[in-house]
């Protein structure tokens, strides 16, 4: 005998993945299903009377009974409750800790976790021992012996029927056939342990961080998945009987766009899923003490003005304070939160799968025992960030970051809770390092410039640039230098001192200046017989020196535009590829980064005059890799 199941209850996912609360892989089993255990035993009671009638089941039974059933951690479905579930057309196996497998304390932890946070009831008892579809611990198998199953909490484990065990724990009373399912009865309950997602979640002391990645959750109907009973003779809409539901958190996203009008850039996210089961990660989890203390740290850093220049208006006049005119940006008190909390959680994740293999000590990927008990000098996380320790330390750089602490182990991985906040400002203050090409050049002075010059894409603010490529493997490159990324600008004028602007605003992410941070400000510059491939061991006058003076224009802390320079002129000696660090240091009142339309300008401008300094190997021209900016070592 056989009978088609259909289900009637709202379902969640985590994309398309089964989430804590969820039954999505029995919202599909609309299909034939045997009333029989697989060994001749015909089904007449519903799981839930099988295990309700049960004496020796009555504790399970009487927590499942109150048990409610979740939209989502936050939303049980009113009135609806496991009883219903496993009295319904779901098919579900359900293995079944006897009266035995509870003390008194467990009974009391229950009972009280039933009345503050039912949901962890869910997800670490009865969801642990529920599973979609009909497993028998007896006959064959076309795919084996032993099987992975997937508990309705999302949690998997192996189901071996010949040993009759699941997770390793004996089935004392295996295979009770029920009209909608199979029941295993077992001696003790089924081992639960935590992800990383549902560990912080459930755990106090990490309410900032909890904050921050159930803010991140969002949930959506799932039209799709969910089965149409009819339309709606009025509105025309269709009406549906199973209502299911998926949520993601774009925190797992490596970045995501967030649905602010003050956010014009992508948020970074962890580029990890912290509840796939399958993975193996170790994460930093700060306390909210050492939330606290980061923020406290980071948040001179990220000092943001309530208004900005707009730096992409190109039809105003360039830098010119007394216009008074230049358009603006409005800034939200909300962006420096968001900024600092997205960047005390971004770097917190690193896969233990993916690190450095050791030669030598392990070649393949690492497990959770090599990842433990071998020294790491250097440690990437999931946003492929690289973190190691400095020449003078012969720490683990574990110990740096996780404080030396043992783990806490949780399904998918290490969780080292923190105290303090370890992540050094080098980790979050980066050098900037602005490449000179088409994109970095700075252009709204084009108000200068002909229509034939705007259109050329060689001109900026009163110079010409053009790109020029270099062979890194070429002997002259040996021999004089390398450039980055084989190529550089060279800036010139046919009369007077070119000048070359750029956007203070590197190409990669976290490229932008942030606030009060002493920055030491530098300049890569290229000989000028590169431009010709001519080797000054052929020809000493192909070298020519330059005198350059540089100029950053930003917001001052009164909001106008304030102007940094160097002194007095500095020297390029035009021998080799070299780097010139100003003399002078300078400090930003306000942070630009996250605030795409904002940044300060960079200027170089040629001090040689043609006629004079051209005797004394001088010349106006010159030729720029890129321009540095880095925190001055404390």
């Amino acid at each position: 005998m056989t009978r088609t199941y259909l289900n009637k209850v709202i379902l969640i996912g985590v994309w398309g993945i089964a989430m804590a609360m969820t039954l999505t892989s029995c919202a599909d089993d609309h299909f034939d299903i045997p009333e029989d255990s697989g060994e001749g035993n015909v089904a007449t009671q519903s799981i839930w009377e099988v295990i309700s009638s049960d004496a020796s089941l009555s504790n399970f039974a009487k927590i499942a009974e109150k048990t409610p059933v979740y939209k989502d951690e936050k939303h049980p479905i009113a009135n609806y409750t496991f009883k219903d579930v496993l009295s319904g057309d779901q098919v579900l196996t359900v293995f079944v800790p006897n009266n035995e497998a509870f003390t008194a304390a467990d009974l009391a932890d229950y009972e009280a976790l039933l009345k503050t946070r039912p949901y962890d009831v869910f997800l670490s008892l009865v969801g642990n021992h529920l599973a979609c579809g009909r497993y028998v611990a007896s006959g064959l198998n076309p795919q084996g012996k032993a099987e992975r199953l997937i508990f309705l909490n999302n949690k998997k484990g192996i189901f071996d029927r010949e040993k009759k065990t699941i997770k390793d724990v004996a089935i004392n009373r295996p295979n009770i056939s029920a009209t909608n399912g199979i029941v295993h009865v077992l001696g003790q309950k089924i081992p639960f342990a935590y992800n990383l997602y549902e560990y912080i979640r459930a755990n106090k002391g990490y309410e900032h961080l909890n904050a921050w990645l159930s803010a991140h959750d969002t949930l959506f109907f799932n039209s799709d998945a969910s089965a149409i009973a009819g339309t709606d003779k009025t509105t025309g809409e269709p009406i549906y009987v199973d209502s299911v539901y998926t949520r993601f958190n774009s925190l797992y996203y490596f970045s995501y766009q967030p649905n602010s009008v003050e956010w014009t850039v992508p948020h970074k996210g962890v580029a990890a899923n912290l509840e796939q089961e399958d993975s193996i990660y170790a994460m930093a989890i700060p306390n909210d003490a050492a939330w606290e203390e980061a923020v406290a740290t980071m948040k001179p850093w990220y000092n943001y003005a309530d208004i900005y220049f707009d730096a992409y208006q190109e039809n105003n006049a360039l830098m010119d304070v007394a216009a008074g005119n230049r358009p603006t940006l409005e800034v939200k008190d909300t962006v420096q939160e968001a900024a600092i909390s997205m960047d005390i959680v971004s770097p917190l994740v690193f896969n233990v799968r993916m690190q450095k293999r050791i030669k030598g000590v392990q070649e393949d990927f690492w497990t959770v025992e090599s990842f433990l008990s071998h020294k790491m000098t250097k440690l990437f996380n999931t946003r492929s960030d690289t973190f190691t320790i400095d020449k003078d330390e012969t720490e683990d750089v574990r110990d740096l970051i996780f404080e030396g602490k043992q783990p806490i182990t949780v399904s998918n991985g290490l969780l080292y809770p923190l105290d303090h906040w370890n992540f050094r400002k080098t980790y979050k203050a980066f050098n900037i390092e602005i490449k000179a090409n088409a994109f970095s050049i700075y252009q709204p002075g084009r108000y200068n410039l002909s229509e034939a010059e705007q259109k050329d894409g060689k001109h900026t603010y009163n110079a010409t640039f053009e790109s020029k490529s270099v062979d890194n493997g070429s002997e002259l490159a040996r021999k004089y230098g390398q450039v980055s990324k084989s190529s550089y600008l060279r800036f010139r004028r046919d009369s007077g001192q070119p000048k070359a602007t750029f956007k203070l605003r590197g190409s990669e992410e976290d490229q932008d200046v942030l606030s009060n941070i002493e920055y030491e400000v530098g300049i890569v510059m290229v000989p000028d017989f590169y431009y010709n491939e001519v080797d000054p061991e052929d020809n000493p006058d192909v070298i020519k020196k330059n005198s350059l003076k540089a100029t950053i224009t930003y917001l001052s802390e009164s909001k106008k535009e304030k102007t940094w320079s160097t002194k007095k002129a500095f020297t390029y000696e035009g021998e080799k590829v070299d780097t010139i660090w100003m003399d002078e240091t300078i400090t930003f009142p306000y942070s630009y980064r996250n605030i795409t339309k904002a940044y300060p300008i960079f200027q170089i401008q040629s001090q040689a005059i043609p006629s004079a300094m051209e005797r004394q190997g001088y010349q106006t021209t010159f030729s720029v890799d890129r321009i540095i900016l880095r925190p001055k070592q404390e």
